[in-house]
């Protein structure tokens, strides 16, 4: 997301989006992998009467890139996770470029 020296209004709707789709984006790969490895673990445990060792695996690998997905949007963008206030980041894209 580089931030143009003048940005115009359509530039700042632009980068406003964007931000907020990251944010969308992580929320939804963490709600995705909530729900798959919760029924992975239900299924394991209804048919083997045990959680299955591979489970495991899966769970720590895909945990691990979520982990980094949300430390790279959290970092990158400051997350508020606010879908509604599509104004509000322009506003915070507004303020920003004219620190620069």
């Amino acid at each position: 997301m580089n931030m143009p020296l003048h940005p115009t209004e359509d530039d700042l709707h632009k980068i406003a989006e964007k931000r907020i789709d990251l944010k969308r984006n992580l929320l939804i790969h963490m709600l995705t992998y909530l729900a798959v490895n919760g029924i992975l673990v239900g299924l394991s445990y209804f048919i083997k009467g045990e959680i299955m060792d591979w489970i495991f695996i899966l769970i720590g690998a895909w945990g691990i890139k979520i982990v980094l997905e949300a430390t790279n949007t959290y970092t990158t963008l400051k997350i508020t996770l606010n879908r509604k206030s599509l104004k509000k980041e322009m506003e915070k894209v507004k303020s920003k470029a004219k620190m620069v």
